[in-house]
């Protein structure tokens, strides 16, 4: 995934220096999130977050292998709005999970980045033959997103993570031929 996509109002680029990580903090701190930190496996601490954190979280969601983390920087790079994550298996097929604070949904700024990243995402992996996305059921402002893209309902399943109550998911599926993006 390349460094950086940019968008006709948004920067999508990992986090490189401290003023990035303070942001970062911020973000992960808004009163009005609402990530379920658990079904992302990120370490939960008591307290709020704080930039020292912020290495180590974002070392933690990097994860290895082909995972690679964004985020959403308003174009002035003043504020992260939301963020990324795109990873790849061995089959040729990637998985693109993004998240965008509740203050910044309904401005269009979900479809903008996803139609950015996905151009760039296939542009810097030709191999990939498809690119598959699961959502709850009842967002259906993801799932708009998802069908504007050309992505298609595959099937859905119940999931619980961490011992969470489980919730119905659904799958989304689109391949190169048929025009992602």
């Amino acid at each position: 995934m390349p460094d950086l996509v940019v968008t006709p109002r948004l920067l999508v680029r990992p986090v490189v220096n401290d003023r990035d990580f303070s942001l970062m903090a911020d973000f992960f701190n808004a009163a009005e999130q609402n990530y379920p930190r658990a079904h992302f496996r990120w370490p939960y601490y008591t307290e709020p977050y704080r930039k020292a954190n912020m290495r180590g979280l974002n070392a933690h969601m990097a994860g290895g292998g082909e995972n690679a983390d964004r985020y959403l920087f308003t174009k002035g790079n003043t504020r992260i709005i939301g963020c990324m994550n795109y990873s790849t298996d061995r089959l040729g097929s990637a998985r693109i999970a993004y998240y965008i604070d509740p203050a910044f949904r309904g401005r269009g700024y979900a479809s903008e980045a996803h139609k950015g990243c996905l151009r760039a995402f296939l542009q810097a992996n030709p191999r990939v033959d498809g690119l598959w996305e699961e959502v709850r059921a009842d967002n259906r402002p993801s799932r708009r997103i998802l069908f504007k893209s050309g992505f298609k309902k595959m099937g859905s399943r119940y999931s619980a993570h961490n011992g969470l109550e489980a919730e119905r998911m659904d799958s989304f599926y689109c391949s190169r031929e048929r025009g992602l993006a």
